[in-house]
């Protein structure tokens, strides 16, 4: 699994799902969170001992967005903190059940989007609306250190110097989560090489093929629907939407996930022992690091 958590292009998730991108990244490749293969072996050692829940993930996106009101303050701005609107089942990606949030939300990318009312714009993006062109350039630039109504990448990242990169200090140092993301993402990357994992995703892609999904490997999957979404949802906008294509979309993500589920469990058991037997040993190599991010997850 790879650190693409999920995201949905509307602006009303930004900073829940900006702000949390590193600890919610840290679930994803430790295999809790909505990622593009399907974690059938239940609970992650990893996970577990970082403490990822959606209570944990509730409070430092709170604090996040306290602090970046704070930053916007000091830039001229007003930001509100405002609650997310990711329906409370979906905040912790199924961590806390798995085949229970596949079944219901598939990959938890275009189905937590209310696709039978307008999106709702909320009090930042009323406020950013009231701003000339210039001055909304200027917001986002202190908010994220890019334009992303400019920026058409779904991944693009804050900038340590924006206000979401000081208000992510209060994680301890800003690279630590991330570093540990890279290190596990390293993990995945091995048990990926192994040989028996090579030929069990062969027989992964033969399964999704006979259920009417063509994919060679269970890592294009988010991309090609994040592809979708972006086309029915608009990066940037908060008005203009497809909702039919939307509604479709949805189906499709659920129909796929249910279908990777159905095919990981049957083909890819294999890969969640090899990424087990290397999650354990890393935690015998790594216990310091390890705590030392639960430390500040579960509020210690």
């Amino acid at each position: 699994m790879n650190s693409n958590t999920h995201r949905s292009p509307a602006p009303s998730f930004l900073i829940l799902v900006t702000a949390v991108t590193a600890v919610t990244g840290l679930m994803a490749v430790a295999g809790a969170g909505p990622a593009n293969a399907m974690d059938v072996g239940g609970a992650n050692e990893v996970v577990n001992a970082v403490g990822i829940n959606s209570t944990s993930l509730g409070r430092i996106n709170r604090k996040l967005e306290q602090k970046i009101a704070e930053c916007m303050k000091t830039e001229g701005f007003t930001y509100t903190v405002e609650g997310g609107n990711v329906p409370a089942d979906a905040v912790d990606g199924g961590a806390s059940n798995r085949q229970a949030f596949v079944k219901k939300y598939g990959y938890g990318l275009s189905t937590t989007v209310d696709a039978t009312k307008k999106p709702v714009t909320g009090v930042n993006e009323a406020y950013v609306a009231k701003l000339s062109k210039s001055e909304q350039k200027s917001y986002q630039l202190a908010l994220l250190g890019f334009d992303p109504t400019a920026n058409a990448d779904p991944n693009a990242q804050f900038t340590p110097k924006s206000c979401v990169g000081k208000a992510f200090a209060i994680l301890g140092d800003p690279t630590s989560v991330q570093s540990l993301i890279t290190k596990l993402n390293g993990l995945t990357t091995r048990a990926n090489a192994n040989a028996e994992v090579v030929k069990a995703l062969r027989s992964w892609s033969s399964c999704m093929k006979t259920a009417g999904f063509t994919y060679a490997k269970d890592t294009d999957v988010e991309a090609d629907i994040t592809k979708r979404l972006v086309k029915v949802y608009p990066v940037g906008s908060s008005t203009t939407f497809d909702s039919a294509g939307l509604i479709k979309l949805q189906k499709l993500e659920r129909d796929t996930a249910r279908a990777d589920w159905d095919c990981s469990k049957k083909h890819l058991a294999v890969r969640d022992k090899v990424l087990s037997q290397l999650n354990r040993t890393f935690l015998a190599d790594n216990q310091a690091e390890v705590n030392s991010v639960g430390s500040v997850i579960k509020g210690k």
